[in-house]
């Protein structure tokens, strides 16, 4: 899958979900494991990280457990706009803007797994 990321072609593909120019941005892939009780509050990304793009890998994972990807409206935890469980038939995608704010719901400490992702994220060049 990583070799596939790395290829010309996932970035072209980017550039047409986006609709943006991602030829002079540098690329970063990460793998990560989140713990039972883990959440991210609600926030925007920083500026230089343009795109990101979710991959989920927890099969059966069951929607009260939380962990789900969150849309917001704005800053609050309330504000949920659409929410994304952490199932590999989903992906999210992310144009980073003042108002693309978002978070992960807490993690159920009933849980009988870790949440688990990929993220690949198009930086912006540096000036």
């Amino acid at each position: 899958m990583i070799e596939q990321l790395l290829t010309p072609d996932y970035r072209e593909v980017m550039e047409h979900l986006t609709n943006l120019d991602l030829k002079n941005h540098s690329l970063t892939i990460y793998l990560t494991r989140h713990d039972l009780g883990f959440w991210n509050r609600p926030h925007t990304d920083i500026p230089r990280k343009h795109v990101t793009h979710l991959f989920y890998f927890n099969e059966g994972w069951k929607i009260d457990w939380g962990g789900c990807f969150r849309f917001l409206e704005d800053n609050q935890t309330t504000s949920v706009i659409q929410e994304v469980p952490p199932l590999p038939q989903y992906s999210v995608a992310i144009v980073r803007c003042d108002r693309s704010w978002h978070m992960v719901s807490p993690i159920s400490l009933n849980a009988t797994q870790h949440r688990l992702h990929l993220q690949t994220c198009f930086w912006l060049p540096e000036s």
